[in-house]
């Protein structure tokens, strides 16, 4: 007797240590987006897939109607919804799906040109991932190969035509003193690109700074294993402007010994407010190497009055 119950307890705690096991080990608790892994159900259908659909019904089921008017969706690079405005105020990417609209149209723009544009014809959401926004798609490959950024409105977005500067001096004492104090004596004061524009139209021109010495050679050092690749790099956007006849410097966002790198993708008036917002694009480099393709962190700022805001942003995972 007291071994058959043995028995039965041994075959309850296999059970229950196998119960767990699934549990710990199932796709959904590591968090990882539904479609990145491709488990097949009894029935042939692709449960991510059905969790994919499940979650764009209740997105759609919560939609709420209202006049194009109102609501501007703002696209970033690969056309994805960085966020948007609803009567004026800013909503995050998740939130601005709610109100995409169909027959809406969107502008398309190069960093400094008007592109074209189209116009949403679909009741439902594109594709949507936790951390990434709505993903139209278009089939002109001369406008996506030049886009830079897409609103859902009419107004002018160069109130203030931003100038892209690539001639100058690469000698930068702020740069200089900020690599001292991050430790990279070493590095070499590299400034890829500069833009001037006024943005806040208060008069005053402001210049933002991408700084970077990351290569090309480094990039292939780090995919052929070599440990040390972002030892002494950096990438930076500085935001520099004039105030009250002194020069104050503002770092938007800076990576050290690693190979993460920033630029700006445009610098518009994306939300018709007369300023004018930009947009950080840092692409992780050394995320290639567990994804299998680099990971995009895009953020979009507005600047005013000597006050920096980040008004939007998505994380964009390789698939």
């Amino acid at each position: 007797m007291k071994k058959t119950i043995l028995v039965v307890l041994g075959v309850i705690v296999v059970i229950a240590a196998l119960g767990i096991g699934i549990y710990f080990i199932h796709p959904f608790t590591k968090g990882n987006p539904p479609h990145t892994l491709q488990q097949k159900a009894a029935t042939g259908t692709n449960v991510y897939d059905e969790q994919i659909k499940k979650e764009q019904a209740q997105a759609l089921a919560k939609k709420i109607k209202v006049e194009p008017g109102r609501v501007h969706p703002v696209l970033g690079g690969f056309l994805r919804v960085l966020g948007g405005t609803l009567d004026g105020k800013w909503l995050d990417s998740k939130a601005i799906n709610n109100y995409v609209i169909k027959g809406q149209k969107y502008r398309l723009y190069s960093f400094d040109q008007y592109l074209g544009e189209f116009q949403n014809t679909s009741d439902s959401l594109p594709d949507s991932y936790d951390v990434a926004g709505a993903e139209f798609e278009i089939n002109n490959d001369q406008i996506y190969d030049k886009l830079a950024f897409g609103v859902a409105g009419d107004w002018n977005v160069f109130p203030r035509k931003p100038q892209l500067k690539t001639d100058f001096d690469h000698e930068d004492p702020f740069i200089g003193q900020l690599l001292q104090e991050k430790g990279l004596m070493e590095a070499k004061i590299v400034i890829q690109k500069k833009i001037v524009a006024d943005l806040d139209g208060d008069g005053t021109d402001e210049t933002l700074i991408v700084a970077s010495n990351i290569t090309k050679k480094d990039e292939d050092d780090l995919m052929n294993g070599n440990e040390k690749a972002a030892q002494g790099k950096y990438s930076l956007i500085i935001l520099r402007t004039d105030r009250n006849g002194e020069e104050e410097n503002v770092v938007v966002a800076g990576e050290y010994n690693e190979l993460s790198e920033h630029d700006i993708q445009f610098v518009a008036d994306v939300d018709n407010d007369g300023k004018m917002e930009f947009l950080d694009n840092c692409v992780s480099i050394e995320s290639a190497e567990a994804e299998g393709a680099c990971t995009t962190n895009q953020a979009l700022y507005k600047y005013n009055q000597g006050k920096l805001e980040n008004v939007a942003g998505i994380f964009i995972m390789p698939r």
